[in-house]
């Protein structure tokens, strides 16, 4: 019982020390964005994500497209589809300490009466990537998109009159 004591002290003492080492991380604004009635089968820019460099060395970062898991799902929501409906124009970067880096998210949704009137949660994971290719800080953040409900009989046909 000692022994592993011990074991967990010298552990927890390494990992601190190496944290005033290679101190790395990352921060975003980009926390949750909620961006309703989307129209199918058109192009949306959504806000920027924002990604700042914590650490005392240049890093590189990774932007990927998670489907949640159903216990991550928020009320009313459902996992997206497809996460090829995220478009990220740039998925990795260079950022120098104490800096700023930005890439443009696009959602498009094909346009099929199966995904009118839906609510959509989709994680952007931005995470550091060393040299050697392992992880080594990571943030998600939540998108939740809702699209538009498909146009009544009414409005179809009288719409130019209502205009």
């Amino acid at each position: 019982m000692n022994i592993f004591k011990n074991i967990s002290l010298f552990l927890a003492v390494i990992f601190y020390a190496f944290s005033y080492v290679y101190p790395i991380g990352i921060l975003t604004p980009f926390t949750e964005q909620r961006v309703e009635n989307i129209k199918l089968g058109k192009k949306y820019l959504i806000k920027p994500l924002k990604v700042k460099n914590t650490g005392k060395d240049k890093v590189k970062v990774k932007v990927e497209v998670l489907k949640p898991s159903l216990s991550e799902l928020k009320e009313d929501y459902e996992q997206i589809s497809d996460i090829s409906w995220i478009i990220i124009e740039k998925t990795t970067f260079t950022i120098k300490s104490e800096e700023w880096a930005k890439t443009d998210i696009f959602i498009r949704i094909p346009k099929n009466k199966l995904y009118y009137g839906k609510k959509y949660q989709v994680w952007l994971l931005t995470q550091t990537v060393s040299k050697t290719g392992l992880i080594q800080a990571g943030l998600k953040s939540r998108l939740l998109f809702s699209t538009a409900r498909k146009k009544g009989f009414f409005k179809r046909i009288f719409g130019w009159i209502l205009k």
